[in-house]
């Protein structure tokens, strides 16, 4: 068994398919999320300026969507770690930040998954040295192992 598939359970069968699949099934819906109104809007005036009232509601409106989208995400298991790790490395920059940073970090749970057996040894490695860095360091990692394996066999 893949390495990757102990950290993802059962589910990790199904490829790309899985993210969505695993957010969809655990997702809340998202009406009855109450974004934090008045952090994103002093957010986006700051970052857009006061006087864009157009650009800031629409800045405002990215950012409690990308908000409700992060809090649907699963809690648990890997996709809670991500989320953790997301929020707490990019949330100053926004939510729409945190949501492309947990978008992100779980594609590349993905490509690594799919690299199947003959990576499991380096991925090990990689989870050793770069882990704390998130999973998109993880498979950068492995990638220029992998690399370095084919080059030297040439």
């Amino acid at each position: 068994m893949n390495c990757l598939a102990l950290e993802l359970g059962p589910q990790a069968k199904v490829g790309h398919v899985l993210f969505a699949g695993i957010l969809l099934l655990f997702a809340a819906p998202s009406s009855a999320i109450d974004p934090p109104t008045g952090a994103i809007i002093e957010r986006c005036r700051a970052s857009i300026g006061q006087h864009a009232p157009e650009i800031v509601k629409e800045c405002v409106d990215k950012e409690t969507a990308a908000y409700r989208q992060v809090q649907t995400y699963p809690k648990k298991r890997l996709i809670g770690e991500i989320v953790h790790r997301c929020m707490k490395g990019k949330r100053e920059y926004g939510w729409h930040m945190v949501n492309a940073c947990v978008v992100a970090e779980a594609e590349a749970v993905i490509a690594l998954k799919e690299y199947g057996n003959s990576a499991h040894a380096i991925t090990n490695v990689c989870r050793k040295s770069v882990g704390k860095y998130g999973w998109i360091m993880v498979k950068s990692c492995v990638d220029r192992e992998m690399e370095t394996v084919v080059a030297l066999n040439r």
